[in-house]
């Protein structure tokens, strides 16, 4: 059995960088976020570990999402 998602690449994508850009914790940090096949990627660098974990919250709550995969990391320095 093969579920289709309901939602494009580009709607996930789109959905995820908008909750990336209000979350409290993450703001404007830049964190890039590819979608393949419900598949969510995300890398950069990010401050601390929290803001690992709420990036990687936002990707899964996202409808469509059947994956995350981080490649984030954290950077101490401004």
């Amino acid at each position: 059995i093969k579920i289709k998602p309901t939602s494009s690449p580009i709607d996930i994508e789109h959905s995820i960088e908008g909750a990336l850009a209000r979350s409290s914790v993450v703001g404007e940090r830049r964190i890039k976020v590819e979608v393949r096949d419900g598949v969510v990627t995300l890398s950069g660098v990010v401050r601390s570990l929290r803001e690992i974990a709420d990036a990687e919250r936002i990707a899964w709550s996202t409808p469509g999402v059947s994956q995350v995969i981080s490649h984030l990391s954290v950077s101490h320095t401004p």
